[in-house]
């Protein structure tokens, strides 16, 4: 496109844009289109109108009308090729297996260095000098009232430790600084102090006596750093206007606001104390791993991989096709984009092409700490909540104290707001050592909102104040399970079994696994544990057979187990610590019987399927045979006509469950040496060569991972126990 139809086009538009002005501007004040875009057809209409006017903006940059949207599908390391269809249709994952586990494989593969570090991030707040810096030191303490003849300093959330005394320094005048500038703005922050409890966790203390009731802590959200309060939000739907049809999108804005105000204002950023009293480091949370050693555990454990696997194509998707070019779209990110290219400040950029080579583009690193700051600290807004004054309703008069743009409300149910002070707070979960609960409610001025701790019983000075980080979200869904937090947040909550509802596991079974349990019966009745490996691998070829001649039904090769107590089985009404146990029955059955038997029924003992005499079952096995030669030497099987009618699927599934039982309990044992310095083989994955593995031996696994995979394998090991014994109970009822 020529200069002159460019600027052609520029005239044209301008005019168009003024005539239309011009007669709608009687209508467009801010009751006027909440209330329009309220109704399904007006909002349609604003977002038709909204992504009519992007689209000429980009057809004036000179970008195709016909360039696809970014889809998930790209980073699916099993969909390389993906169709034209896939790309130009949808940006959704929703169809994606992510609990392949080539799926996690492939992705480590692709990992050659950790997505951040610590020399990276001191780059990237070269102004905050020393006052937040060590891999584990992260702030989790409120200055509000500073107490500075207590021990605080930098320390890592859930986990935190002690600083030096030099960075204390730094510290507590940020967050004096801090403090100062919430109050100003209407908070309330005098009744809360730093502190540091008995288990050596820091966080927000009690200065002083609190009934029940009484506000300790008031924010105002203005002062939050957020999708709707950073110093672009006012042009953030132009910029974010493709995200609008990926899944999920609303999740990752909040990482965006947080790395812009990083990048382009820096020092400048009304947030800037805050920013520096952020933690250098999220190193619990699994997306985020980078070792190959720490990566095979979790292998191990399905739901907790799937969810990380997808979670990291998500923020692959968003740092390279989505949020940098959203990022650069907003005033004064081209040119932060630039220094971040060439590796950080302006200064560093010069002094590095002034040795004549360039450092490594620092936006990624900034990109995943920005979402692991904004992931682990940030409270969940509901859009439409916050637009009408709460859920309690509207403030006084119809103010509306934040505002998304109207053309995003389609697509934003909520975002995250990070609050300053309110999210050094620790957590508890109500009823089980929370004290204070999350509100939100008018502001002093009366004119907007603020987020507010409330006591829910007497506190006494010096006392934590804790409180439930999902209390509202588990209202609707129910209790998280424990992998769910290591995801989110990179901790777990120390239940050590006093809430069942959050122990669960997922494991996955295949035809192999279906094998190795059948052995596992059979041994037990008949024969030799020893004997089991080589009857495993002679049963496993028939069970894929039979689910390969099922899959012509949509019967499904893998089958996952998910655990949790307890589930209602809406056809037995009864409840079953297994999810959905009849469907694992029934796919275990189609695994283990020929189609002769679809009535669902066991043969009956002593009939015309009597114990085949074969080797696996021959009384002589354990001599000669399958389970060894005459020289005692086991050798391998290529044929048995063991008949699979002899075995129930519920009796499968409780040697399935025993098995997972003692999985999780290797688990636990590997990764408890591994924080010790032992080291592993660690398995050839895909693409690696061994040497590249065998240097992984004995690697670093950082204290919140290995306290959250432990607790993980726990709580799974805990979840299986009670559905192995109520599987007892069945068999012996």
């Amino acid at each position: 496109m020529s200069t002159f139809v460019r600027l052609g086009l520029v005239v044209f538009s301008a005019g168009v844009a003024a005539l239309v002005v011009a007669l709608v501007m009687p209508y467009t004040d801010p009751e006027s289109l909440a209330t329009l875009a309220k109704h399904p057809i007006g909002a349609r209409v604003l977002n038709l109108s909204t992504s009519a006017v992007h689209s000429f903006a980009r057809l004036l940059e000179g970008v195709s009308p016909s360039a696809s949207v970014p889809s998930l599908h790209h980073y699916h390391p099993l969909s390389a090729n993906v169709s034209k269809a896939v790309q130009t249709a949808t940006a959704r994952g929703s169809d994606l297996d992510w609990a392949d586990q080539r799926v996690w494989q492939l992705q480590q593969n692709q990992v050659l260095s950790p997505f951040y570090t610590e020399d990276e991030l001191s780059k990237l707040l070269h102004w905050c000098g020393g006052s937040s810096n060590g891999s584990n030191k992260h702030v989790t303490g409120s200055p509000a009232v500073i107490n500075f003849d207590s021990d605080v300093g930098n320390t890592i959330t859930m986990t935190e430790r002690k600083a030096s005394e030099g960075e204390n320094i730094a510290v507590k005048a940020r967050f004096a600084r801090l403090a100062h500038w919430v109050a100003a703005t209407g908070g309330d922050v005098s009744k809360v102090q730093l502190g540091v409890d008995g288990d050596g966790l820091r966080g927000l203390h009690a200065n002083g006596s609190i009934e029940a009731g009484e506000v300790v802590l008031a924010v105002p959200l203005k002062v939050g750093l957020s999708a709707a309060t950073f110093r672009a939000a006012q042009v953030l739907a132009g910029s974010t206007s493709a995200w609008r049809s990926v899944e999920d999108a609303d999740m990752f804005l909040d990482a965006l606001v947080l790395s812009y105000e990083v990048a382009v204002h820096g020092d400048r950023s009304p947030w800037a104390d805050y920013l520096c009293l952020l933690p250098r480091s999220y190193d619990g949370l699994p997306v985020h791993i980078s070792d190959p050693w720490v990566a095979s555990l979790l292998s191990e454990l399905p739901a907790l991989r799937r969810l990380a696997a997808k979670r990291r194509a998500q923020l692959a998707l968003f740092g390279n096709d989505l949020a940098r070019p959203a990022l650069m779209a907003l005033p004064g990110g081209r040119s932060a984009i630039l220094r971040l290219t060439r590796g950080g400040s302006d200064s560093a950029a010069a002094s590095s092409s002034a040795s004549g080579g360039g450092g490594r583009d620092l936006w990624l690193p900034l990109w995943h700490w920005a979402y692991a700051a904004a992931k682990t600290r940030s409270v969940m807004l509901a859009a439409e909540d916050v637009r009408h004054g709460g859920s309690d309703g509207a403030l006084p008069g119809g103010q509306r104290p934040l505002r998304l743009p109207l053309s995003m409300l389609d697509w934003v149910q909520e975002y995250g707001m990070m609050l300053p002070i309110l999210d050094m707070a620790n957590h508890a979960f109500d009823g089980r050592g929370a004290n204070v609960a999350y509100q939100l409610l008018p502001d002093a001025s009366g004119t907007g909102l603020a987020a507010a701790l409330v006591a829910l019983q007497p506190i006494s000075p010096g006392q934590p104040l804790l409180f439930d980080y999902v209390g509202s979200a588990e209202l609707e869904e129910g209790p998280a399970c424990l992998d769910r937090w290591l995801l989110e947040y990179g901790f777990v909550p120390n239940t050590a079994g006093s809430d069942p509802a959050r122990d669960c596991d997922t494991f996955e079974v295949t035809a192999p696994d279906i094998a190795r349990a059948v052995a596992r019966i059979v041994t037990t009745e008949h024969s030799t544990e020893t004997a089991a490996p080589a009857i495993a691998s002679a049963l496993e070829s028939q069970i894929k057979e039979r689910l390969s001649y099922r899959g012509k039904d949509g019967l499904p090769a893998r089958f996952e187990i998910h655990v949790r107590q307890p589930y209602e089985d809406h056809q037995s009404g009864t409840q079953d610590h297994v999810a959905q146990r009849w469907a694992v029955l029934q796919w275990l059955k189609a695994a283990l019987w020929d189609t002769a038997h679809e009535d669902g029924r066991a043969p009956e003992p002593a009939s015309e399927y009597e114990r085949p005499g074969n080797s696996a079952m021959d009384p002589s096995y354990g001599d000669k045979g399958v389970g060894g030669d005459d020289h005692g030497k086991r050798q391998h099987v290529e044929r048995t006509d063991f008949s699979f009618d002899l075995v129930s699927p519920q009796s499968v599934l409780y040697a399935l469950l025993q098995g997972r039982w003692e999985q999780l309990g290797d688990l636990k044992h590997r990764v408890g040496q591994g924080a010790n310095g032992a080291a592993y083989a660690v398995p050839v994955e895909v693409g690696k060569d061994v040497g590249a593995c065998e240097a992984a031996n004995g690697a670093f696994m950082s204290e919140g991972l290995r306290r959250g995979l432990l607790a993980v394998a726990a709580a799974g090991r805990r979840a299986l126990r009670r559905a192995l014994d109520q599987e007892s109970k069945r068999q012996h009822a």
